[in-house]
């Protein structure tokens, strides 16, 4: 029925039909199919890399900037009371510890779950460079952790709109990623959409397929806005480029595409959908 309407032209009609056949066709497949799990969010903040061996003292004869650097690739759970035990060392020996050491105290206390500590060791860290990109973004993180939400959105925002295009790689992801959990607990769904399509420009393995889906399927929500319906579909249609065989991703953007009456587009996905894959 679904194909003799759209034989015909008439594609809003022919949609209905192409769902649900679809519908049925899943049906079928869930008594085949055990359900994919979905990964579990990584938390605001990450520790620095972890490494099997490695001192957690001082090394002599090395300059502060290396120390404090091996340190840093030494962090672990296990090891975080050990370097913030260098850091003093240094601290001691130094006088002061540099924007690099302050960065890394802070990233020590979050791995010991010493929120408060680590949002002082990050704010000291931002003042002592204020260039510094990856200090203020782990403030921003460490002022979201203790509950400043308004003190993290300023901080955040800031700079986002100042630093946006001079940084890339992990501080980059580090801040979009910040910046989207800011902005959701301010209740702005649209700005968090598109922060996350930034996001997932740079990195679209970051996440499971099935996590991307679940945050555009939050801005399809029939209570949510014209804009945070709007960057959900972008997000979609980003998602279905990327991972173009992932069917609940296809399913959703169908639908998506229905809703918003482009009947035709929505067709063609159906269509594609019904063709058995096995």
């Amino acid at each position: 029925m679904a194909e003799e309407m759209n034989g015909r032209g008439a594609m809003e009609l022919a949609v209905p039909f192409y769902r649900q056949a679809l519908a049925l066709l899943m049906a079928e497949r869930q008594q085949r199919q055990a359900p994919l799990a979905a990964e579990q969010l990584h938390g605001l903040l990450e520790a620095a890399q972890h490494w099997e061996q490695g001192q957690t003292t001082p090394a002599a004869g090395h300059d502060l900037e290396t120390t404090i650097r091996e340190l840093s690739e030494e962090l672990s759970s296990d090891t975080a009371e050990q370097v913030l035990a260098g850091l003093a060392a240094l601290e001691t020996e130094h006088g002061a510890l540099p924007a690099s050491g302050l960065d890394l105290r802070g990233k020590a206390c979050i791995v010991l779950g010493q929120l408060a500590a680590a949002t002082a060791a990050f704010a000291a860290a931002c003042e002592a460079d204020p260039s510094r990109v990856e200090s203020h973004v782990n403030h921003g993180g460490a002022l979201l952790a203790v509950g400043q939400t308004s003190d993290a959105l300023l901080l955040l925002r800031q700079t986002y709109q100042l630093q946006q295009g001079q940084v890339s790689g992990p501080v980059q992801i580090a801040l979009l990623r910040n910046l989207a959990a800011a902005e959701a607990l301010e209740g702005r769904l649209a700005a968090v959409l598109g922060l996350q399509r930034q996001w997932f420009a740079l990195e679209p393995n970051g996440q499971a397929p099935q996590q991307w889906l679940h945050w555009a399927l939050e801005g399809l929500r029939p209570e949510q806005d014209a804009e945070a319906r709007e960057a959900a579909l972008a997000l979609l249609q980003d998602l279905h480029q990327s991972f173009p065989d992932e069917r609940s991703v296809s399913e959703a953007l169908a639908a998506a595409l229905e809703a918003d009456g482009r009947y035709r587009e929505a067709s063609l996905l159906y269509r594609s959908l019904l063709r058995p894959s096995w």
